[in-house]
């Protein structure tokens, strides 16, 4: 029986402004698929919501309950204003920044954040390609497909669309 762990990647994005986001890695999962899972808010105690209150991060779950997140499991994502008109944003176009969590709330973004994508990494930190989908009776559907197994840096990390019935 393999040892292996996976971590769910999730990406939500700032309601009070769209050119932040926030990344949060969640870890100890026994199969990629219930990473994804997690990730997609659908197993029983699966991510739900994510709350900024006086600096801390409160991740709400699918059973209603709720956690806070240490900060060493979040980073700060943003849009850099650099003059160039974007059509649509795009991961690459976003950088990492070194802000500190209260900073965040000091910044006025005291409140939710929208789920938008998610990733699985494996224990070595590659990139798991895990597909989450409706099947054509409406049913959930998880696909792990092989993919070539390199270690990833932060902007190249490839996120999944999260499904919506």
């Amino acid at each position: 029986m393999s040892q292996e762990r996976f971590t769910a990647r999730i990406r939500w994005q700032a309601d009070a402004d769209p050119t932040w986001e926030i990344e949060t890695a969640h870890d100890g999962y026994r199969t990629a698929e219930d990473a994804a899972l997690f990730a997609n808010g659908f197993l029983e105690a699966g991510a739900d919501e994510l709350r900024l209150e006086a600096g801390r991060f409160f991740l709400t779950l699918t059973d209603r309950s709720s956690i806070e997140l240490p900060s060493d499991s979040v980073q700060i994502w943003r849009l850099p204003d650099d003059g160039a008109e974007l059509q649509v944003a795009d991961d690459r176009d976003f950088k990492r920044v070194h802000e500190s969590i209260e900073h965040l709330s000091a910044l006025g973004f005291d409140g939710g954040f929208t789920q938008i994508k998610y990733g699985v990494t494996d224990a070595t930190g590659a990139q798991v390609n895990v597909v989450l989908g409706l099947n054509e009776t409406g049913n959930l559907s998880v696909t792990v497909e092989d993919i070539p197994g390199e270690l990833l840096e932060d902007a190249s990390f490839a996120f999944g669309i999260i499904p919506r019935a």
